[in-house]
């Protein structure tokens, strides 16, 4: 049924969404480096959350590194690239 590891995990991610989706009022941002294995996943959770959620947001940063394996650290090891914007996102959307 399933072509690959990204769409299973992909479809499986949505099944779940699905469910959660209506009880969700928090703050969701999502980050990736261009150059990850796939960008499908955030893009595809992003746009299936924003048409009930006001506060989701996407960023598609330049790549990190060289490679697919370096994109992928970026959550991790490139919090001096992302931090601002993802204080920005919590400071505008987690107020009191």
């Amino acid at each position: 049924m399933f072509t690959s590891p990204v769409r299973a995990t992909l479809i499986g991610m949505l099944l779940v969404l699905g469910d959660l989706r209506p009880a969700s009022a928090s703050p969701i941002f999502f980050l990736q480096a261009e150059n990850d294995y796939s960008l499908a996943p955030s893009r595809t959770l992003y746009a299936a959350i924003k048409t009930s959620h006001e506060s989701a947001q996407i960023r598609i940063y330049p790549p990190y590194g060289s490679s697919p394996q370096e994109g992928h650290s970026f959550a991790y090891c490139g919090a001096s690239v992302w931090f601002e914007d993802v204080l920005r996102f919590l400071e505008a959307n987690c107020k009191p």
